[in-house]
């Protein structure tokens, strides 16, 4: 592996190969070095730790400086040195990040990812914060338990109404089931209990009809339902004449 004087304008010159990487080494810093491949140059640090070579990405130049990625190298090869393993702290890191998710960034996460919402969604989704759920806040996502969700969706039923205990819970399980898509650290949806355990409150069926006047809004709605199985079997029914 070639040794250089690595500096702002040596990375620069260095020749892009067509295919594969070349890693040069900084004369100066023993560890650091820049990996160049066909249409990159990326910033490392490397040291052998506990008998076996880690290599520890800082970033591409053009991000980094030079001199700001020799400075992240020379922490890095210091830990290193103390024989801490760099890539497993960083994946500790981005683990405990993803694990301590509130449940309002998990909100803004579901209404940023989620593009098609409804008015009627949105509105639900603010509630959550602001009206029902205002103490689970800044709680971590996970530790949301089956027990919690039980006596909120009780005390919800006994303060609110039952059909707005049901549609606030539907809402969290929504919620979670939608980063738990992005985050396989999080345990099971809590709210899944209040199936496993029929403690859902039951709702009347709803016999009105729809007068001639309101299919156009009728059909506006459904085509924007989130569950898209219910929707094609609303419309199915709509267009069959069922």
């Amino acid at each position: 592996m070639p040794v250089v004087k690595l500096t702002k304008t040596v990375v620069e010159k260095l020749p892009h190969p067509e295919k594969g990487q070349v890693y040069y080494f900084d004369e100066k810093l023993r560890g650091f070095g820049v990996s160049v491949a066909r249409l990159s140059k990326t910033y490392f640090a490397q040291r052998d730790v506990n008998g076996k070579t880690v290599r520890s990405t800082i970033g591409k130049h053009g991000v980094f400086t030079c001199e700001e990625a020799r400075e992240e190298a020379r922490q890095r090869l210091a830990s290193m040195a103390l024989g801490e393993n760099v890539n497993k702290t960083k994946q500790q890191k981005k683990e405990e990040e993803k694990l301590n998710i509130t449940f309002s960034e998990a909100i803004e996460a579901y209404r940023v990812g989620r593009k098609h919402l409804t008015k009627t969604t949105k509105y639900r989704l603010d509630c959550l914060k602001k009206m029902y759920l205002p103490g689970w806040v800044n709680l971590p996502l996970g530790e949301i338990t089956r027990e919690m969700v039980f006596e909120k969706h009780r005390d919800i039923g006994e303060n609110h109404g039952r059909i707005t205990a049901n549609n606030v819970m539907e809402a969290v399980r929504a919620v979670y089931n939608f980063n738990k898509h992005t985050n396989d650290l999080l345990p099971p949806n809590p709210v899944s209990a209040l199936s496993s355990a029929k403690a859902w409150y039951k709702q009347k069926r709803r016999r009105t009809v729809i007068k001639p006047t309101e299919i156009k809004r009728w059909y506006d709605t459904v085509t924007l339902l989130e569950n898209t199985t219910i929707r094609d079997f609303l419309l199915l029914l709509l267009f069959t004449g069922m």
